[in-house]
């Protein structure tokens, strides 16, 4: 999706729910991610809400049942599900008239493999699922510029000081959010965060707080990795001899080696694989997202 084409559909999620009058300062900016982030046509998140089902993860299990917002609308059970009056499993029970849920999702789980084009195998679905991967962590990284100077300064001394482990996580948890109209909606409340940064000093929102965050996580994690890319290209470690011989003389295999060597130091990185220890950052804090926000996804 192109970034014109998604910040048009976080605009017009932001409407959809502010026009249903359930949502109000913080949980609205909230609310967006989520909705963002279940990636629902903006029609169909219009309908939920008309349902009075306002809760992104409510919807989700009652769509991924069969039930539509039109059948939950009709059986008026919406209100008290998103008032807590009712459980979004209850509901289901009683819109699809069965005492257990549990044959339904067998059912549904089953349906699930007959919708892969026929002649998937294991390794096309590893290279389109690491491609995702790829895609998420782009789109997160790309956020960085678009932070307010001082938050910036605040988020790259946090993440400077995690250790490897808390990197990680503090990169993969962002990367959870980086579908493109999140990242679109995550782009809007920068950009009302620096125009209001003039007069007062906002909070970000949560969820925000967790992209700032993995963004320069990923900046930081890149870092780490090219500071032992050079470590290894100066005094390649055992491992690397062993399976790449040592740095070679001419130009052309040094481009092989190096490519070579990246691979095999950004799994290392990735996995925490130290049978051959490189430093590569204090270990002075774990991860600053367990203190800097309360909020979790």
């Amino acid at each position: 999706m192109a970034a014109e084409d998604a910040a048009e559909q976080a605009s017009a999620l932001q409407q959809a729910l502010e026009h249903s009058g359930w949502f109000h300062g913080s949980w609205l900016q909230d609310a967006l991610y989520e909705w963002a982030e279940s990636e629902m046509p903006v029609a169909e998140v219009r309908a939920w809400l008309a349902a009075d089902v306002v809760r992104a993860d409510d919807a989700s299990i009652l769509r991924e049942l069969g039930i539509s917002a039109e059948q939950a609308r009709d059986a008026q059970l919406g209100e008290r599900v998103s008032m807590g009056a009712l459980s979004v499993e209850d509901a289901a029970r009683l819109l699809l008239d069965v005492a257990d849920l549990g044959d339904i999702k067998r059912q549904v789980r089953a349906r699930g493999p007959a919708t892969q084009p026929a002649g998937a195998d294991e390794a096309a679905r590893v290279r389109n699922g690491l491609a995702w991967w790829r895609g998420q962590l782009q789109r997160v990284a790309s956020l960085t510029d678009a932070i307010p100077p001082d938050l910036r300064a605040w988020a790259r001394a946090e993440v400077g000081k995690t250790n490897d482990v808390g990197l990680l996580f503090l990169r993969d948890m962002a990367a959870e959010w980086g579908s493109p109209v999140t990242i679109a909606v995550a782009r809007q409340e920068l950009g009302r965060l620096t125009r209001l940064r003039l007069i007062e000093h906002p909070e970000p929102s949560g969820p925000l707080l967790q992209l700032m965050l993995g963004s320069l996580a990923v900046e930081e994690f890149n870092r780490r990795l090219a500071r032992r890319l050079e470590a290894a290209i100066a005094d390649p470690p055992t491992y690397l001899l062993a399976m790449l011989g040592p740095y070679p003389a001419s130009d052309a295999a040094q481009l092989t080696w190096t490519q070579a060597a990246l691979d095999v130091e950004d799994f290392r990185l990735e996995y925490q694989i130290t049978d051959a220890p490189r430093p590569s950052a204090p270990p002075t804090s774990p991860c600053p997202w367990t203190s800097a926000s309360g909020s979790t996804r």
